[in-house]
């Protein structure tokens, strides 16, 4: 038989039909074929899944459209799709069900350079609960529907090409970007390379949502530093697996530096750039680890970074900020000359930058719970 298709407007619609000349279907047929699972029951026909034509319905629906068949035994079918073409018939809220509009703004966190106060001494009561996703797109639509659906969960930014991406990053960090890599000003691509280049924001991970799907398109975005590649059309559930996969790799290795004493940059950094950074920071602190002025500031002027970006660094690495990093190296340090046994306590409580020996034993024992002597006491009998 014959198939004809044709597509044609009628006023803000436009119709679709595809039309038939095979055996048809009977009217107590028609009622239920757009029912999911329905088969016709018929010896002449190719018997389908069922989900065909209701899947079609649901999608035709979705458009906010219509279809409808007419069809006679042995005279052949017609299904006929109806969608409007207008934008006023496509209204973002109604799918994101009432969902705030997001306002296109852009507002720098305070820089913390020059406080008296360091942000390692907020409570955790006063530190963002959630993680914080950076989404970038240059539509607008998929990025309230992104930020839809991960803002239950994540605390979400906007950006709406790469350059204004790169601006956010000046001045906070994130613990994840989505980027699309078409995009005007800077492509995701340059923007994965941007930021992986940079010592700030290398640490960030990177997943990109591209209409390319071929595999030298992936490989390119992969080159490029992204951790991450997702094509488009994509599954919403599938992109929220690798955010929560990714995460929850880069909360194990906070885990794991948290629970170990030891410090070893390959087994937590992401990155070569990053496993750098860390010995470069374990190299300053212990050219001053005698010196009991040596502070936070001072320590992110060798480094090279502002106050702010050396706390966000550490602490998106290890999990600790700038403080609690020195005072890590200082204990290490003080634990490995306790045990030469060829110093005494006050010796040690200077030698590792610490005021006074009394200081040195109460800062020992917030740290390890045991005082010094009663550390080595354990090393001995091999409680440690």
């Amino acid at each position: 038989g014959n198939i004809s298709i044709s597509v044609e407007k009628e006023g803000e619609d436009v119709l679709i039909q595809v039309k038939d000349s095979g055996v048809g279907i009977s009217q107590e047929e028609q009622k239920q074929i757009f029912d999911r699972f329905y088969q016709v029951d018929s010896r002449e026909m190719n018997l389908g899944s069922g989900i065909g034509l209701a899947f079609t319905k649901k999608l035709v629906e979705l458009h906010h459209g219509s279809i409808h068949v007419e069809s006679e035994k042995e005279r052949g079918t017609v299904f006929t799709v109806r969608i409007p073409i207008s934008d006023d018939s496509y209204k973002l809220e109604e799918l994101l069900e009432n969902q705030l509009v997001i306002e296109h703004t852009i507002e720098p966190s305070p820089d913390i350079d020059g406080l008296e106060t360091d942000t390692s001494m907020m409570s955790p009561a006063e530190e963002p609960a959630r993680e914080s996703l950076l989404i970038v797109d240059d539509n607008q639509e998929i990025v309230d529907y992104l930020h839809h659906y991960f803002g239950k969960q994540y605390d979400i930014k906007i950006a709406f090409n790469g350059k204004e991406a790169l601006n956010l990053l000046e001045n906070e960090t994130f613990d994840l970007i989505i980027s699309d890599v078409m995009m005007p000003e800077i492509d995701g691509i340059q923007l994965s390379k941007k930021i992986k280049q940079n010592i700030t924001t290398c640490h960030i991970p990177i997943i990109l949502l591209t209409a390319k799907s071929e595999t030298a398109h992936q490989i390119k975005g992969l080159e490029a530093g992204a951790d991450d590649y997702v094509a488009k059309p994509f599954s919403i559930a599938l992109l929220d697996a690798k955010v929560q996969n990714i995460l929850k790799s880069r909360k194990r290795l906070k885990e794991y530096f948290s629970s170990t004493k030891e410090i070893i940059p390959e087994n937590i950094a992401f990155n070569a750039l990053d496993e750098e950074f860390l010995r470069q920071a374990i190299d300053i602190i212990e050219k001053h680890i005698g010196d009991s002025d040596f502070s936070v500031d001072k320590f992110s002027r060798e480094i090279g970074m502002s106050r702010s970006n050396l706390y966000l660094k550490l602490k998106a690495i290890t999990g600790e900020s700038a403080t609690d990093f020195v005072k890590r190296i200082r204990f290490n340090k003080a634990t490995e000359l306790l045990e030469t046994r060829q110093y005494t306590m006050a010796q040690v409580a200077y030698m590792c930058g610490f005021n006074s020996p009394s200081y040195f034993s109460t800062a020992f024992k917030q740290y390890y719970g045991c005082m010094p002597t009663e550390y080595l006491e354990r090393k001995e009998t091999g409680l440690n």
